[in-house]
């Protein structure tokens, strides 16, 4: 079973590299990601690990085309999204926004 360690501080990195198939830092921003997939490859190069061999996860509340492909450019595998609705015609309607907004423009 595939562990997946959460968090975005020093210590939940490090976790990361020594333990992890998977990483999802909290943060907001491929910026904030940015800086700590470059401590996660500090880390692994430190344990002798590759860190491409750690499947990343990353989230945000508000995406669009340009924030996806900033994601993807590094690296992520796996983006969630919080749901657009909590009703089921809301969440019908959501999702396809999203999917026409989004994925049909990648």
């Amino acid at each position: 079973m595939p562990i997946v360690v959460g968090g975005h501080t020093p210590l939940a990195v490090r976790r990361a590299a020594r333990y992890g198939d998977g990483f999802f830092p909290g943060v907001d921003t491929p910026e904030k990601l940015k800086a700590i997939l470059a401590a996660l490859g500090e880390e692994c190069a430190r344990l002798g690990r590759n860190p491409r061999d750690i499947e990343i996860t990353a989230g945000r509340a508000a995406m669009d085309v340009d924030t996806v492909r900033r994601y993807q450019d590094l690296g992520v595998a796996r983006l969630t999204i919080p749901p657009p609705a909590f009703d089921q015609d809301g969440l019908r309607a959501g999702l396809h926004e999203f999917g026409d907004r989004i994925i049909a423009r990648l």
